[in-house]
């Protein structure tokens, strides 16, 4: 047995704690409605637009404390026997700066569970909109499933998944794809991204503001290339320590040649990169980069260095000096700082241990290295 009643006479203690049900995960678990434009084929996650509009920030002062949410529905029905609350009609709720509209949202006082179905979409603080049909809460109103969602980053990439799941605040999506690619071209028509990073399981740790995936593969225009079996990177802007892509090429005077950087990051203004690199033709070589950049400007210092005979060049005559091992390196650094509203000075110097280094290790062909100081002023008037 129930009753129906409109707009006009909701009541505002089911609605509040409605609301707050919903709220409480409905922006990690939005699930997407299939685009009519596109049919995505079946077991692949759709990173296509859904055809729902983002509701508008509430017109109406908000709530002064945090737990309390502003609630609109069409229409609200209660269930007495099964002690359930229905709200349907373009539902809409508003808590602080998060923003959530759906067909449909139904809480089970008895068991805890709160459902919300139909076109959802939900706007959070930073501008990332997550869409779907249902979402499915557990009684912990912290814990939750859904099936099919889209989170479209106001940064411009999206992340889809088939399912998704968040325990204990950490979020699990299985056959999961991400890209920050476009996904429509000029005449607004759907297409396949340029690149997308494809996983069968994708894990993320708010505490630690990281992803990690665990069967991934890089798809470059539509092709399944790359595998990468586990790795992670960090969100939100962040850097991390870490390896970087590998470098493997070939050459016809140093052979096979192998590299690996690992990226050190040491302030959010500040990074070294170390990168030791070996060959099957001369003795290994580490490179180092570091890269610091502040409220004047930002500078660049690479060094190179190995320990090796000056005879491997070939070019260079067999004497006592060429043919014992010796240090041989390189030194490049470049910066340029804006010293008031008039006056920039930049500067670069480069410098090496001897002449055949450079393009022995495939560096730089350079025959001469410039070192340079520039001071520049720039006025409305005039030019120094």
């Amino acid at each position: 047995m129930g009753f129906r009643v409109t707009r006009k006479a909701l009541l505002l203690s089911a609605a509040l704690g409605l609301c707050l049900a919903a709220q409480a995960h409905a922006q990690e678990t939005a699930a997407p409605r299939e685009s009519p434009q596109q049919q995505t084929p079946p077991g692949q996650p759709d990173l296509q637009d859904r055809p729902v509009e983002v509701p508008p920030p509430s017109t109406t002062p908000l709530p002064a404390t945090g737990d309390q949410v502003q609630f609109n529905a069409d229409q609200i029905d209660f269930d007495y026997e099964a002690d359930i609350v229905t709200a349907s009609g373009d539902v809409r709720m508003f808590r602080n700066s998060d923003r959530l509209r759906a067909d449909k949202v139904t809480w089970n006082r008895k068991t805890g569970q709160v459902v919300a179905e139909g076109n959802i979409v939900l706007v959070n603080p930073e501008g990332d909109a997550a869409y779907g049909d249902k979402i499915e809460l557990t009684d912990s109103m912290k814990d939750g499933m859904v099936e099919n969602m889209l989170i479209v980053l106001d940064a411009g990439g999206r992340i889809a998944a088939q399912r998704g799941r968040r325990d204990g605040g950490i979020i699990t999506v299985d056959h999961a794809a991400y890209t920050p690619c476009a996904v429509t071209d000029s005449a607004n028509c759907p297409k396949e991204p340029s690149w997308k990073i494809t996983a069968d399981r994708v894990v993320y740790n708010p505490d630690l503001h990281r992803i990690r995936y665990t069967g991934a593969r890089i798809s470059v225009f539509g092709i399944a290339s790359i595998p990468l079996p586990v790795f992670s990177h960090p969100i939100g802007g962040m850097s991390d320590d870490g390896f970087l892509t590998p470098d493997i090429r070939y050459s016809r005077t140093n052979g096979l040649q192998f590299a690996l950087p690992y990226f050190f990051s040491m302030a959010p203004n500040r990074d070294l990169t170390i990168t030791p690199r070996v060959y099957s033709g001369v003795l290994p070589m580490m490179q180092a980069e570091y890269r610091e950049l502040n409220s004047r400007g930002a500078y660049r210092v690479s060094a190179y260095g190995t320990y090796s005979r000056r005879s491997d060049d070939l070019t260079v005559p067999l004497t006592p000096a060429t043919t014992k091992n010796d240090f041989r390196g390189y030194f490049d650094g470049a910066g340029r700082y804006q010293l008031d509203p008039n006056w920039t000075a930049s500067a670069s110097f480069r410098l090496t241990s001897d002449r055949t280094f450079l393009r022995r290790y495939d560096i730089s062909r350079d025959d001469r290295l410039r070192n340079n100081i520039r001071l520049e002023r720039i006025d409305p008037d005039s030019y120094l």
